[in-house]
C-alpha cells in the first residue's frame, strides 16, 4: 500500500507542475501529494519499515 500511496503522490506533483492551471488547482495537488505523503509514511511504519 505505501508504495502505491507514494506513486499517487507523485502523480499528483506532476499534474500540479503543469503551470497552464489555475494557482487554485496546483494547491489542491500539492494538498492531495502531501495528503497521500503522509497516508505512506503511515503504511510504512506499520509495516515496520523506514519510510519516505
Amino acid at each position: 500500500m505505501a508504495l502505491g500511496y507514494s506513486a499517487v503522490a507523485q502523480a499528483w506533483r506532476v499534474l500540479g507542475g503543469d503551470l497552464a492551471v489555475p494557482v487554485w488547482a496546483r494547491h489542491a495537488c500539492a494538498v492531495a501529494a502531501e495528503e497521500f505523503d503522509q497516508r505512506a509514511r503511515l503504511e510504512y511504519a506499520r509495516a515496520g519499515g523506514g519510510g519516505v
